[in-house]
């Protein structure tokens, strides 16, 4: 079987299927074909050109159906049809939606939590289950020419190409805006170093992912704590232990002691009570 289709994982698209209710309550089968995926194409192709607007904390291209009929006239499709191929595209996570009314209408897309398992080599196992999120270990980075772990190139199939670096930092900038309500911009130049010098060590879009997951998981909401969810915390040299931390949240903080955090320790080995505030800012 060929690897890819239009460069996406054509083994990652095959499970993308699932039973809904259509018309007169009848259930029928959408699944993910070659118009689909040709469509996404268009979209990654075009995307940097595309308008973009912030929805809370992540970039959505606004585009229109008439321009993907008249740039895809070979696609034969009319407009009703290529707003269903998009829903489409969102029902199975490839794509998230938005639709605004802020001084006119606007269809706004951006790329859906599975939309990293279409551009990942094929040395890697898919998900079975196509509305559950995949994790992959030690897979380097996002598109291709991919490499699997024993750094040789994956010569299966050359038609997916790697991902554009800024686009990897948007992916990882937005993904972190999204999961811990900031607003940090893929566009610093001190934030793309951090990104680059992780991925010069190795690790993947979905250490980031992890790393990000994680940390939000034990400090979001926390008052001492939240203010290094930052991508020069997370991002930085202690990177590797962010990532092999634990996921679960912190226990509830006790009165005792400055701050009321008597019993939790910090990655110094220290009970952050009896951390000052500079001791914190070298910390993490």
């Amino acid at each position: 079987m060929k690897s890819t289709i239009a460069g996406f994982n054509q083994e990652f698209a095959l499970t993308l299927k699932k039973t809904v209710e259509g018309k007169n309550g009848a259930e029928k089968t959408i699944k993910i074909d070659c118009t689909d995926l040709t469509i996404l194409r268009w979209l990654v192709d075009f995307w940097p050109s595309m308008k973009k607007m912030n929805v809370d904390g992540k970039e959505y291209a606004w585009l229109t159906h008439k321009k993907l009929q008249e740039d895809i006239p070979l696609l034969d499709i009319s407009k009703r049809a290529c707003v269903e191929r998009m829903q489409k595209l969102v029902e199975f996570k490839i794509l998230d939606y938005k639709f605004l009314k802020q001084g006119g209408t606007f269809s706004l897309y951006a790329f859906g939590e599975n939309y990293i398992n279409l551009v990942r080599s094929t040395e890697y196992p898919v998900c079975s289950q196509p509305d559950t999120p995949c994790t992959f270990d030690h897979t380097p980075g996002v598109g291709s020419t991919l490499h699997p772990v024993d750094g040789q190139p994956d010569n299966k199939d050359i038609s997916i190409k790697d991902m554009p670096f800024i686009d990897k930092v948007k992916y990882i900038v937005e993904h972190l805006n999204e999961k811990a309500g900031k607003r940090y911009k893929p566009t610093s130049k001190d934030t793309q170093t951090l990104i680059r010098a992780r991925m010069n060590d190795g690790y993947s879009m979905e250490d980031f992912v992890a790393v990000i997951d994680k940390m939000t998981t034990k400090w979001k909401g926390d008052a001492k704590m939240d203010d290094y969810l930052r991508p020069s915390t997370l991002f930085g040299t202690k990177f590797e232990n962010y990532l092999n931390t634990s996921a679960a949240p912190p226990q509830p903080a006790r009165p005792a002691g400055r701050g009321g955090y008597a019993g939790q320790v910090g990655p110094n080995g220290v009970p952050i009570d009896q951390n000052s505030q500079r001791d914190l800012d070298a910390i993490f």
